[in-house]
């Protein structure tokens, strides 16, 4: 398992950093087409969420379960048939919401083509960390970002808008699920399983789904806060603080992922123990990497990124609890997808919606865009206390089980140097 952790970690580690080198690429041309690049990633990723009733953590828990060619193609048809809808939906919106009217008509309709892109590369994504293939997931997710800041970099020679994001993301997605497809059909397809009923799946996918709509809802609602009071820059310098977050907290997303892949097969007391010795030990590594972050000067930021993005290290030090909470709350809500426990997970989140709104309508009107940072802040320790205090006493266990022992650091200070010293 080990192995598995450190080339997810690497993985993860080589997508936060093309991510970040995107965003910088962006950031140059300015705030403002960050912040349309920033929008528009929020349109394909919520159109595309209805297909994830097929594609997201239901491929994942029925992967191994179910026959490969009929997963294939329930995921497939809701898939097309959400495509179709968001292009219907964009013929009629577009001449009544007045950000959509600020891009030109080839852009919006290239949405449709990214949200069947997307969804089915999630698809073969999914289904290869069901089935265990770990190596694979990563392999894809990092030759789909690479792809993108390569595109990116060409694409930015010839045009200075968002046309830019638009074409990488289309070289990038659509080399992936070409090659994804072709792996799918050689490693998956035929790969038998039980006869579970449609309705049982998508039953499952809706649940899995609906979290997965009020989490998206919850962690991005401070973006449409911010575009609604503030600008399209501010959002843009906003989420550019976020993009810094996601970098610390690779390591969860990594250790989650790899947890997730062997809970969905494995139901044991082992998988409770793995979540609780990773999620201590990552929390503690992000309070530390955070601390290093902070102690940057605001001058080095203005160096780096220009003076559009003045005072992003105040941003930084507003989300330093949330960075915190959300790397164990990740682990947690890992371990109830995989367990396929979804309820607790329901609950945290309609919880952090109402709070989220709440609070970052009221601190964004008088600290802006620090305002959002400790509304997110606040609410995201709600949610940990709240499903920390859930895990624990469903699991029989008390806080003391948090504290990291001496022979807790000497198993990971010899696991660490087996993995560099054997690989």
């Amino acid at each position: 398992m080990i192995t598995k952790v450190f080339n997810t970690v690497f993985s993860r580690g080589v997508v936060v950093a093309l991510n970040l080198c995107i965003a910088l690429l962006y950031t140059n041309i300015g705030a403002h087409l960050y912040g349309q690049v920033v929008f528009l990633n929020l349109i394909i990723y919520f159109s595309a969420l209805p297909c994830g009733v097929l594609t997201g953590n239901s491929t994942v828990y029925y992967a191994g379960k179910v026959k490969a060619k009929y997963l294939l193609s329930l995921a497939f048809a809701i898939v097309l048939g959400s495509s179709l809808v968001v292009l219907l939906l964009l013929f009629l919106l577009q001449a009544n919401i007045n950000v959509l009217r600020s891009f030109d008509d080839e852009v919006l309709f290239a949405i449709p083509v990214l949200v069947f892109l997307s969804a089915a590369l999630a698809f073969f994504q999914n289904y290869n960390l069901g089935v265990g293939f770990v190596k694979s997931y990563n392999f894809f997710t990092v030759t789909l970002i690479l792809i993108q800041s390569l595109s990116a970099y060409f694409y930015s020679k010839i045009w200075q808008d968002v046309t830019i994001h638009i074409l990488s993301l289309i070289t990038a997605y659509g080399f992936s699920v070409f090659i994804a497809l072709i792996h799918f059909v050689k490693h998956h397809f035929k790969r038998g399983g039980n006869n579970n009923s449609f309705h049982e799946i998508l039953r499952f996918g809706f649940r899995a789904q609906l979290n997965q709509v009020l989490q998206i809802s919850y962690e991005r609602g401070n973006y449409f806060i911010l575009l609604k009071f503030l600008s399209m820059a501010e959002l843009g310098i906003f989420s550019l603080g976020l993009q810094f977050v996601e970098l610390v907290k690779n390591l969860a997303n990594s250790i989650s992922t790899v947890l997730l892949s062997k809970a969905v097969s494995v139901r044991s007391n082992n998988e409770y123990k793995a979540t609780i010795f990773f999620m201590k030990f990552t929390m503690t590594l992000t309070i530390v990497v955070l601390c290093f972050l902070m102690m940057v000067p605001s001058s080095i930021w203005n160096w780096a990124l220009g003076d559009d993005f003045e005072g992003l290290r105040w941003i930084l030090l507003s989300l330093f609890v949330y960075s915190v909470s959300e790397t164990g709350t990740i682990f947690i809500r890992t371990f109830y997808i995989g367990t396929g426990n979804q309820k607790a997970i329901t609950h945290s989140i309609l919880i952090a919606l109402a709070g989220v709104f709440t609070l970052s309508i009221l601190l964004v009107n008088y600290f802006g865009l620090v305002g959002a940072g400790i509304s997110s802040s606040v609410v995201s320790f709600v949610v940990l206390v709240y499903l920390l205090k859930r895990f624990l006493e469903s699991n029989s266990s008390s806080m003391g089980c948090l504290r990291i022992s001496k022979k807790e650091l000497h198993l990971i200070r010899k696991v660490t140097k087996s993995y560099f010293v054997n690989d």
